[in-house]
């Protein structure tokens, strides 16, 4: 038997019923680990506005309970992924800030969805507009030509779409980044992620922290190395007001990347691949971007 759904809300949840857990609404957490890639305390310090232009895609043959195991219900998800950031940066800065920027996240995506429970074939095909990203401030000082930082209060603000995660969230960030004279360069860019109820649903998402790093060597324009994150939810998720048991998430990527200056224009391709994950699908994810001034 088969049953097809257009909503996914009952399909990763009911998977995570046939292991007694619970994780993330809809399977959905705040944060895509990893997003940053190459970008972290990057902003451009030249006023003006830029866009950047990502095609994503994300596969994963294996959801993964609380202790990290595979479960066996022929899980498949595939999701596309296209998104237009809009970065505006300004010419008078706050706090000494070498760079002040506000951003926009707008993104539409298919998310195509489908596992076996009890016996029954169930699957889900989904489209529509993701939920909004809104940076309104973010600050880049640059302390001397090795060290620089940024901060951000980052607001996610849910569509009423099918892929929304119909949760609002605040979302602080703090980079740092490294450059060594050799062209090898570090950054790290800590992640905490606070979700509000879901009033549809009485539920809310446990609080959540990723780490986004990336070590990648510059050659000229050519910039190459790795990226990825680890996430951790560190309270258990709520419905009606009661907390579920073992339903925190947690997981770890890693994946190659590159980008290119062009001059006008930069490219930036990204693969990540979840090392391990505990109560969330265990994914591959690759994105195509290309950033410009306009």
């Amino acid at each position: 038997m088969k049953i097809n759904k257009t909503l996914l809300a009952s399909a990763v949840l009911l998977t995570m019923g046939s292991v007694n857990v619970h994780a993330a609404e809809n399977g959905s957490s705040t944060y895509s680990g990893g997003a940053s890639n190459f970008g972290i305390a990057l902003y451009p310090t030249k006023a003006g506005n830029y866009l950047q232009w990502n095609t994503g895609f994300v596969y994963s043959d294996s959801y993964h309970d609380a202790n990290g195991d595979k479960v066996d219900n022929n899980f498949k998800l595939e999701t596309i992924l296209q998104s237009f950031r809009f970065i505006k940066s300004w010419d008078k800065k706050f706090l000494n800030a070498d760079a002040m920027a506000t951003e926009v996240i707008l993104s539409y995506s298919g998310v195509k969805n489908s596992y076996e429970y009890n016996g029954i074939a169930v699957e889900s095909d989904r489209h529509g507009v993701a939920d909004l990203y809104i940076h309104p401030i973010s600050l880049q000082w640059n302390v001397d030509e090795n060290w620089s930082w940024a901060g951000s209060m980052i607001l996610r603000m849910p569509s009423d779409s099918d892929v929304s995660g119909r949760k609002f969230a605040i979302q602080p960030t703090l980079g740092f980044k490294y450059k060594h004279e050799t062209g090898i360069e570090f950054a790290v860019l800590p992640r905490l992620s606070f979700s509000f109820k879901n009033s549809e649903t009485n539920y809310k998402n446990g609080s959540e922290v990723f780490v986004d790093y990336s070590l990648i060597k510059r050659t000229g324009q050519l910039m190459w190395g790795v990226s990825g994150y680890y996430g951790d939810q560190f309270t258990n998720d709520e419905k009606n007001g009661v907390e579920i048991e073992n339903s925190k998430t947690r997981g770890f990527a890693i994946g190659p990347g590159f980008r290119y200056n062009h001059g006008k224009f930069s490219t930036q391709f990204n693969w990540i691949h979840d090392v391990f994950a505990e109560n969330k699908s265990k994914n591959d994810s690759m994105t195509l971007a290309i950033t410009f001034a306009y």
